[in-house]
């Protein structure tokens, strides 16, 4: 989140997240510069997600470095990370998405549930409904809303799951069913 880097030692590798050894780093692991990077990687296999992993941002590093990586380009991986572009695009082209509607950051203070409740009716959507926020990646500030009195207090989570970056908002039409997921390698 910050950008720095480091060269992890071996004994963190079994580790699941970021944040069991974070404040370890200074300490244990080796602090490299970016343009240090260049010199001690050949390629870089992306496996980091989320914010700063998914989101173009450091694949535009990488680009920037002229560093080869694996996986989505720059402007892809933006756009596969603001679900409420993607969302916009994929209708543009014809492709079924879930009715809703999108809750900007500066609307935030003025929304009432009695409002929110009228706009999804105007886009023919009715409770229970997804909300989830417009750039994280898995399941973070995402709730399934059932009552009318819910859905203030989650479209505030998913809007400010990130404290330091307040988010677009997507709230849409539960679908039941099964998720398939293509990946395509070229």
């Amino acid at each position: 989140a910050d950008g720095s880097l480091y060269e992890l030692p071996q004994h963190f590798l079994h580790r699941g997240k970021i944040s069991d050894f974070s404040h370890r780093l200074p300490t244990e692991a080796k602090q490299l510069s970016w343009d240090a990077l260049k010199k001690t990687v050949d390629f870089i296999y992306l496996a980091q997600h989320g914010r700063y992993g998914e989101d173009g941002i450091i694949q535009g590093m990488l680009e920037v470095l002229n560093i080869p990586y694996l996986g989505t380009k720059v402007l892809g991986s933006a756009i596969g990370m603001d679900k409420a572009k993607q969302k916009e695009l994929l209708a543009e082209a014809g492709v079924d998405v879930p009715r809703g509607i999108t809750i900007q950051p500066n609307e935030l203070a003025a929304l009432s549930t009695e409002q929110l409740i009228t706009a999804l009716a105007a886009h023919n959507v009715a409770l229970p409904v997804i909300v989830k926020p417009s750039h994280e990646g898995s399941s973070l500030g995402i709730t399934v809303v059932n009552t009318p009195d819910q859905l203030v207090g989650a479209i505030t989570l998913a809007a400010t799951v990130d404290e330091a970056n307040h988010q677009a908002v997507l709230v849409e039409e539960m679908l039941n069913g099964m998720e398939f997921v293509c990946v395509l390698l070229e």
